[in-house]
């Protein structure tokens, strides 16, 4: 069984900081992030996802992103464009799905069907009658169902991912929702190995995007270096670099290539 996590921007509050690096110590090898959400209110992007993606794939967990349906809305076809919009082709997705039983299970079967024609992969996350909903409409959870279940002991068979509970994570300022993969990895999406190999990009001042918010993120929580969490590399995150490397005993240039990130996330 491998321990994971699936947080949001709940997990950011006040605009905190997480420690990576801390996660992975802590014997976290997965995480699942809120990216979006297309509800009522407007269309939802999380404004910590591409710093936590980001951060938490250096690190070394499998990072995985999450949409939150609103089916009741019966616009799929948005909602899974603006999703993939935003997911860029990350090829690790998932569903969460906490809202459209009003529809009736079989129209919300047949929504989550036609949402997921865009993708063929990832995991579906439901509750207990949400599954039992779904199930009974004649949709396959095979190989894919992610299970809120902290109620129990034992969520049954069938089950690849268990949302077992929420409590404090080193690193993490907020509580968080724990999960545990049962039996191995989830399955990798179209037969791959579900592992993204993105080189760790080289950044100095003037960088923009990311990364750089990423950076800045673990100069504040292994540094204490206060730093807004903006994505852009100014001379404020420079100097943080510089002290940073200062710190380390490696060589003091305020470019963040593979020496200072090896540092940073040891």
């Amino acid at each position: 069984m491998t321990k994971g996590l699936d947080l949001s921007s709940w997990q950011h509050p006040n605009g905190a900081a997480v420690d990576y690096a801390a996660v992975k110590a802590a014997g976290y090898q997965w995480v699942a992030l809120k990216l979006t959400e297309w509800g009522s209110g407007g269309q939802y992007v999380n404004p910590y996802a591409d710093a936590d993606r980001t951060g938490f794939h250096a690190a070394g967990l499998e990072v995985w992103l999450y949409h939150f349906a609103h089916p009741e809305l019966r616009a799929h076809d948005s909602e899974a464009g603006f999703f993939g919009q935003h997911a860029a082709g990350w090829p690790n997705v998932a569903l969460d799905i906490e809202k459209g039983d009003t529809l009736g299970w079989g129209a919300l079967a047949a929504w989550v069907h036609d949402f997921d024609a865009y993708y063929r992969q990832g995991l579906f996350y439901v509750d207990r009658s949400y599954r039992d909903g779904l199930t009974g409409a004649g949709f396959d959870f095979t190989g894919r169902l992610w299970l809120a279940a902290p109620d129990v002991d034992d969520p049954g068979p069938g089950v690849t991912v268990w949302q077992h509970g929420q409590g404090m994570v080193p690193g993490i300022p907020d509580p968080v929702d724990l999960d545990t993969i049962l039996g191995g990895a989830p399955p990798p999406p179209n037969g791959g190995s579900g592992h993204v190999d993105v080189s760790l990009e080289v950044l100095r001042e003037g960088s923009t995007g990311g990364a750089v918010s990423a950076l800045q993120s673990l100069l504040n929580g292994r540094h204490g270096a206060g730093l807004a969490i903006d994505g852009a590399f100014g001379p404020h995150t420079d100097a943080a670099v510089r002290a940073w490397q200062q710190y380390a005993g490696i060589g003091v240039d305020g470019i963040v290539g593979h020496d200072t990130w090896t540092h940073l996330l040891s």
